[in-house]
């Protein structure tokens, strides 16, 4: 038996509508690639959809009935303080989602925006 199925979403496709097709078909856990609550921080690291909708992903999660939903958020980004990184720590916290999980940034010098090798975008073509 599989105690759960995910998938990881990006907030710009995260609606309600997508989110419950999603539940229909067994996912039971969804992970938002939120990344930051700071706009500044997401344009810094080519991300292209806008703070927004960060609020309406996690309430449509939260609302369609996932046994899990996570929150993933990165640390470490390009210009960000401690400050920031606690607005955003702290807006995860206030909406309360089962999971969070925090990462570092890391960006290969190979390809500036997506943080991967050349060869890795080449492979993976349109998704950066």
């Amino acid at each position: 038996d599989i105690d759960e199925v995910a998938i990881e979403v990006a907030p710009d496709t995260a609606t309600a509508t997508h989110l419950a097709g999603l539940r229909s078909i067994g996912l039971n856990r969804v992970n938002l690639g939120l990344q930051t609550t700071s706009a500044t921080e997401l344009h810094s690291i080519g991300r292209r959809y806008e703070i927004p909708m960060n609020e309406r992903a996690v309430e449509a999660a939260l609302s369609t009935g996932f046994d899990n939903v996570c929150v993933d958020l990165i640390y470490g980004l390009p210009n960000q303080d401690d400050d920031a990184w606690l607005a955003s720590l702290n807006w995860v916290a206030d909406r309360r989602p089962e999971t969070e999980l925090n990462f570092k940034f890391y960006r290969q010098a190979t390809n500036k925006i997506a943080g991967i090798s050349d060869e890795a975008a080449a492979f993976l073509g349109g998704f950066f």
